[in-house]
């Protein structure tokens, strides 16, 4: 401080607080002396004259130059609509009340059962399967089993983990810890016709399938000039041969997308090879009715286009093409992409009923590229 310059330590005979209080009643004649010893021990680096009342001093003045206000910068590029990733399960949520919007995140995996449950008369003999709890909880119980079973398993074999995954999803396990063994190895060998000669999984070895394989597809900019429900209408009706497809076309068309940007996400339940074509195959535990003739080919494709499956399985058939193109060499889709095969896994029943809950179908070249050009190619990701 000022005071420990004009009284030095040494010359303090008092404390500090009475040193401080004693300075407020200093005069001038007091200070000159404490001033000059001061000025002496700077050793001229200090001076101390009396200055004038009329004198005034330098103001000071900074010469640090002021640095010019700069502009803020302009954004070069316009900012788009928030982008969010959206599922088949978005695009198809409330379809059967007109409500659902995909702009939605819905990330989970494409389960759930979309149609509604009627009264079906019943007749005919009757599907294992059918008194088998019903809804989303369902599926997941069986898409976990098959997506760790061996194919080629026989049924008691498979006994402890059937038991093992009742428990786990609280399901009664009694008649299901007999009755599911034998119906998943039914399902597995249920024979699957492509049109060019019946097999079935169980004839598929553990390395040449993937279950669970994930994928985004982008979707384009103009959705907002052309609704993405009248684009997808548009490339439904391309080689639209039988009424279902054609009716199908007409239904995708009144789904209530919104303004979609960004990326259609989704899980393919099982991609297999066989004889060197590649195959998407979904399983589906919609109940249809107890009786076998429930799960018939008509009955299939009214619950294709009811549950909007269609729109499913060509996202699955468009990501898959596209991954193979990039993957194989001298890829060939009319060679080696095999088509879709949908699963009713309530309605199979073994090489005993081999057209019972199997829908297969291949979609065409031109409405692939269609659906191409709504989900432009070039930022696809397959995940495996």
């Amino acid at each position: 401080s000022f005071a420990s310059l004009l009284y030095p330590l040494g010359q303090r005979d008092c404390g500090d607080d009475a040193m401080f209080g004693s300075l407020g009643r200093l005069t001038e004649p007091d200070l000159r002396e404490p001033l000059a010893q001061w000025s002496r021990r700077c050793a001229g680096a200090v001076s101390v004259r009396r200055a004038h009342l009329h004198e005034r001093g330098i103001p000071y003045a900074s010469t640090t130059p002021r640095a010019p206000l700069l502009p803020a910068r302009e954004a070069a590029t316009r900012v788009t609509v928030w982008q969010r990733t959206t599922s088949f399960s978005g695009m198809t949520a409330g379809a059967d009340h007109g409500t659902g919007n995909a702009a939605t995140d819905v990330l989970t995996r494409d389960r759930d059962e979309l149609l509604a449950t009627v009264a079906i008369p019943e007749h005919g003999s009757q599907v294992p399967l059918g008194a088998f709890p019903r809804g989303a909880k369902a599926g997941n119980f069986f898409h976990e089993l098959l997506e760790t079973m061996d194919f080629a398993a026989r049924p008691q074999t498979l006994e402890p983990a059937v038991r093992a995954q009742l428990q786990l999803y609280r399901y009664d396990e009694t008649p299901w810890q007999d009755v599911l063994p034998h119906v998943l190895c039914d399902v597995v060998r249920t024979p699957l016709d492509d049109g060019r000669g019946a097999f079935c999984l169980a004839d598929v070895p553990p390395e040449r399938r993937i279950a669970e394989l994930e994928f985004a597809l982008p979707l384009g900019d103009d959705t907002v000039e052309t609704p993405l429900q009248a684009q997808l209408a548009h490339a439904f009706t391309i080689d639209a041969a039988s009424p279902a497809e054609r009716r199908y076309a007409v239904a995708v068309g009144k789904l209530h997308l919104g303004v979609v940007t960004g990326f259609v996400k989704g899980f393919i339940d099982l991609v297999f090879e066989h004889e060197g074509r590649f195959y998407v195959l979904d399983y589906k535990t919609n109940h249809l009715g107890r009786a076998w003739d429930h799960y018939g080919a008509e009955r299939l494709q009214t619950a294709m286009v009811d549950g909007h499956y269609h729109l499913q399985s060509h996202l699955y058939a468009l990501a898959l093409s596209r991954h193979l193109a990039r993957t194989l060499p001298r890829y060939d889709s009319r060679t080696h992409f095999g088509g879709v095969f949908y699963l009713f896994l309530r309605g199979m029943g073994g090489p005993q009923r081999p057209m019972s809950g199997v829908y297969f179908q291949r979609p065409s070249e031109a409405r692939l590229s269609a659906l191409d050009g709504i989900f432009p190619a070039p930022s696809t990701r397959v995940h495996t």
